[in-house]
């Protein structure tokens, strides 16, 4: 072949390949195969032209194909490109082939899955270990692509648990009444499933995974010890109280049910059912299960990669990417805003580099206030119950740690009583009612008895850790070996330290500038950065206040 022709080759091999990997990228990789193949007859000695051509088969789900073509190239351009194609597709291979514990199971839900219209063709299930598996994109995924859609036939949720879980049909109709009655469900509904071989459910229930070692609940003593002062520490006692009242509940209304299910493997059901909700209004206003997306793992770095909801076009569960995701490359879902408490409490791990950080806040009414029984009419259900709803105090001042300050402000307030209840919205949701309190502020001298009451509440908080943070983050950099649930557990606890000592700094400067001229405050709150913690509170809150 003469230079000439040789030259007029490669230029139009490249056309050829350009014009493939358009027709990739818009999802018709039939011809996109046809074109990279006339590519590849002009310029056979192109490594990059047959590592397309391998892509091209992986996206036609044609795996092997692409690894026994790439096995028989020889080349002698770009080389390494085919020899980290093959390493790749020898992962992948791997992956598909995978047999480990638990994959037989997960594999027949995926084809339950395809059978009744979940298309799985983006995606592919990698089973990292027995309980710890993960969805990956197997194919390359545009931005805008609806990755994986449910239809509402396979979605858990109270009224398609009642009308084929027998177990759950009793319970329910039992008179019991349940604060958490779609947790209940589905822990009969996976309970029964797991028994019944013709159940619809059966390959939904194989896939709740058996292993919850990993749930604060479930830490044995020398591992909860860790826990000690932190909010984790005092929701597992609550939780695990509201969960044997529940049983019990049940029970009384229902006997044969703890024939049924013992309390442990009661607890153990609803633990992994509500980590697996999401909050779905659209469908019959409910909580609800989604076999198949309830396997896609968090990361932190992922969080903008996708997103999740109901279609009412398509009546199905779907994610969406919102941005492009490579082959092979592993697909995260957003669980929320959650502080690396909450998710270890909640979902059995510790995110590192969480940004969402809190504050819980309880506020609790002064039995000796004057204004008592008339708060307690507005706010509470139990005359002997002080409580009021609790709140998840952030520096970035979200409405949350708007409505944290309203309800201390509400504790302190001694003005007029019958203008308390403007201030108040009742809220009702399936699992619980509360109050939204939304006083605002009222005065120096009130922003500052509700600022002195944050300050107690924070100081009492703090009182209750065995250890400073200084000496806890020392422990973690020890070599002192601590079991991965030990070191969540103290990861937990140096966080909640300093985030309560942040606070009290928070508060301490508030008042600060309450105490001194409107123009002092004026300028430090100009000076504070646009990230300075609380800075909407000291524009707009308490500034207006100072005269």
């Amino acid at each position: 072949m003469s230079t000439t022709t040789k030259e007029s080759a490669t230029i139009a091999a490249s056309k050829l390949a350009l014009q493939a990997t358009e027709n990739a990228f818009a999802y018709d990789h039939t011809r996109a195969l046809a074109l990279i193949e006339q590519a590849l007859a002009l310029s056979p000695d192109s490594g990059r032209y047959a590592t397309e051509k391998a892509e091209i088969l992986c996206e036609l789900g044609r795996t092997r194909d692409a690894l026994k073509y790439l096995q028989g190239v020889h080349c002698v351009q770009d080389t390494h490109m085919v020899a980290e194609e093959l390493k790749t597709l020898r992962d992948e291979i791997k992956d598909l082939e995978n047999t480990g514990e638990g994959m037989k199971e997960l594999n027949l839900l995926l084809a339950w899955g395809a059978e009744n219209g979940v298309d799985l063709s983006r995606v592919k299930l990698v089973n990292y270990s027995k309980d710890f598996r993960g969805i990956h994109a197997a194919r390359r995924i545009r931005k805008g692509d609806r990755i994986l859609s449910v239809p509402e036939k396979l979605l858990v949720h109270l009224d398609s648990i009642l009308a084929t879980c027998k177990l759950a049909k009793k319970v329910l109709d039992s008179g019991a009444r349940l604060m958490y009655p779609t947790a209940t469900a589905v822990a009969c509904l996976v309970h029964e499933a797991r028994k019944d071989p013709t159940s619809w459910w059966k390959h939904y229930a194989a896939s709740f995974p058996d292993d919850v070692s990993t749930y604060p609940y479930f830490f044995p003593s020398e591992e909860r010890k860790f826990l000690q002062g932190t909010t984790v520490e005092s929701r597992i006692g609550y939780d695990v109280d509201c969960c044997r009242d529940e049983y019990d509940i049940i029970c009384e209304h229902l006997p044969e049910f703890a024939h049924e299910i013992s309390f442990d493997a009661y607890l153990r059901l609803t633990t992994i059912a509500c980590s697996r909700y999401f909050s779905v209004p659209e469908v019959r206003g409910e909580l609800l299960a989604v076999p198949i997306v309830d396997m896609f793992n968090y990361y932190v770095e992922k969080v903008g990669q996708t997103k999740w909801g109901y279609d009412e076009d398509t009546k199905s569960f779907s994610v969406v990417a919102l941005q492009d995701i490579a082959r092979n490359e592993v697909i995260g879902l957003n669980y929320g805003d959650h502080s690396n408490a909450s998710f270890l409490l909640s979902y059995g791990f510790f995110p590192e580099n969480n940004p969402h950080r809190y504050i819980f806040i309880q506020p609790q009414l002064d039995p000796k206030d004057p204004l008592l029984s008339k708060k307690q009419s507005l706010v509470c259900y139990d005359p002997d119950d002080f409580a009021l709803h609790e709140w998840k105090f952030a520096f970035t001042y979200t409405d949350d740690s708007a409505m944290a300050l309203a309800s201390l402000r509400y504790v302190v307030y001694d003005g007029d009583p019958s203008s308390l209840t403007q201030y108040v919205d009742q809220k009702a949701t399936s699992a619980k009612r509360y109050c939204e309190i939304r006083v605002p502020p009222q005065s120096v001298q009130n922003e500052a008895k509700m600022l002195e009451l944050f300050s107690e509440i924070l100081r009492e908080k703090l009182s209750l850790f065995p250890e400073s943070p200084e000496k806890d983050e020392a422990t973690l950099r020890s070599e002192k070996i601590l079991s991965l649930n030990a070191r969540n557990a103290l990861m937990v606890r140096v966080e909640e330290q300093q985030d309560i000592m942040k606070g009290i700094e928070f508060v301490e400067h508030a008042l600060k500038l309450l105490r001194g001229t409107k123009k002092e405050a004026e300028k430090e709150t100009n000076e504070m950065p646009a990230d300075a913690p609380c800075k909407y509170y000291f524009e707009h809150e308490l500034l207006p206040l100072l005269k």
